[in-house]
């Protein structure tokens, strides 16, 4: 049985088109969905004494109820318009970064929300989103973005140095969505080569870079003969063109780069891309060297 599509969860406006967002492709997939609340225990004994209304033992059942509540909502707006798709709850006891990361080893991908209810309303990633996209197994799908009707459309940002991971979960995403591929690849010449006057054939250099895209993706695009694709190589910055890509897209997907395994920071493209993204992003590791 293929790995089922996990989804983080925590009652937020957010969280909740995250799961909509992921029950949506679970059934596409034909996967089970695994919802997931995570909730850190306190570790310490309490130096004092409480109220008895703030008794622990009794205010952590009625907090348990009440998450165990919110998971119930969660599976029932999950199953609605979708009879068919099979559904899990967790709660787990350690913290959201932890256990989406850990589950994350036996799952298709991972789903979050942009932002949760902690933190600064005015960031424009919350910090679980980041941290489980810094260091999950699985791809990640940060829901970001407003709705909009589906455009069948989808992009994938390539930097033509280790593109397999993310050309190869977007070309099998668009399959299973019979959505068109954009493969973009970004680039500029740098202010300096320009000011030293040298002869440069920027129509010369667009097209080389255009065949390299072509080549970069030949191999998916024979295996998966279905999806349209077209090649965009804007002569912008890296990030600047994927944002812009991202408006008029469903998904953007982007490679996460690390120099080894335990290098967890998103390169500076895909930090630029998650922070700033119009649409639902994933985030999809590449094999360090």
């Amino acid at each position: 049985m293929s790995d089922p599509i996990i989804v983080g969860v925590d009652g937020s406006a957010p969280s909740d088109r995250a799961l909509d967002w992921a029950a949506d492709e679970a059934v596409r997939r034909g996967l089970e969905l695994h919802i997931v609340h995570a909730q850190e225990t306190w570790p310490y004994s309490w130096p004092f004494d409480l109220p008895t209304s703030l008794v622990p033992g009794e205010s952590a059942a009625r907090f348990d109820e009440a998450v165990r509540q919110m998971l119930t909502a969660a599976e029932e707006r999950a199953r609605q318009g979708r009879p068919d798709l099979a559904v899990t709850t967790e709660l787990a006891t350690q913290s959201a970064v932890e256990a989406l990361r850990e589950r994350s080893e036996k799952a298709s991908e991972v789903v979050v929300g942009h932002r949760g209810l902690g933190g600064f309303s005015s960031l424009l990633l919350g910090s679980v989103s980041l941290r489980v996209s810094e260091r999950a197994s699985a791809p990640v799908v940060i829901v970001r973005g407003d709705t909009f009707p589906e455009r069948r459309e989808m992009a994938v940002g390539i930097d033509l140095v280790d593109d397999a991971p993310a050309l190869e979960y977007a070309f099998q995403t668009a399959a299973v969505r019979g959505a068109r591929l954009r493969v973009v690849h970004a680039w500029h010449i740098p202010e300096w080569l320009l000011d030293s006057h040298k002869a440069i054939n920027l129509d010369e250099l667009e097209e080389k870079a255009r065949w390299s895209v072509v080549e970069a993706h030949a191999p998916y695009r024979r295996r998966f003969p279905g999806v349209e694709v077209v090649e965009e190589v804007p002569r912008i910055h890296a990030v600047e063109g994927l944002v812009e890509a991202s408006m008029e897209v469903d998904l953007l997907v982007v490679g996460r780069h690390g120099k080894s395994q335990r290098d967890h920071r998103l390169g500076s493209t895909c930090h630029g891309v998650v922070h700033h993204a119009h649409c639902p992003v994933a985030v999809v590791r590449q094999e360090p060297s």
